[in-house]
């Protein structure tokens, strides 16, 4: 029985809707699969880099102003007190840390008492600001997001 090809009509809508259906399930497939690797890739290159043991900085201690005297670059383990070495307990005149580097010198042993912070490149009169061969013990600390000075 021919109805004017509204069942013809009929049939060709529900194609295309089942066809519609079935193309809308290829792409969300696709974009959660797509989803899935870059959320792979992303996790095994969001690793940390295995290091042999924990990260290290440095202080170079002088016992002239100006970096002038005798000088050491001793190594320092950030977070990490330290006296100074023999031959400079209160006799550092000046002194700086390693570029991103935050220090602190102690007037007393076991970074205890009055406390004299700077940065990189350091200080080359530490007697101009009332720290001049005072300094028995340090700490420094990785400074985020800072590159020093320019």
């Amino acid at each position: 029985m021919y109805n004017g090809g509204k069942e013809r009509d009929i049939d060709v809508k529900n194609a295309k809707i089942k066809q519609g259906i079935q193309y809308t399930y290829i792409h969300i497939f696709m974009y959660l699969s797509a989803c899935l690797i870059i959320a792979y890739i992303a996790s095994a290159s969001a690793k940390p880099i295995p290091q042999d043991g924990p990260a290290k900085t440095h202080i170079y201690l002088c016992t002239d102003e100006s970096f002038k005297g005798q000088c050491e670059n001793v190594e320092a383990e950030p977070g990490k007190c330290y006296n100074v070495p023999d031959g400079y307990k209160s006799k550092i005149s000046s002194g700086g840390p390693d570029q991103g580097t935050f220090c602190s010198m102690f007037a007393k042993d076991d970074c205890k008492g009055n406390a004299f912070p700077f940065t990189f490149p350091g200080v080359m009169n530490l007697a101009r600001y009332g720290f001049g061969d005072k300094a028995t013990s340090y700490r420094c600390d990785f400074l985020s997001g800072f590159d020093g000075a320019h």
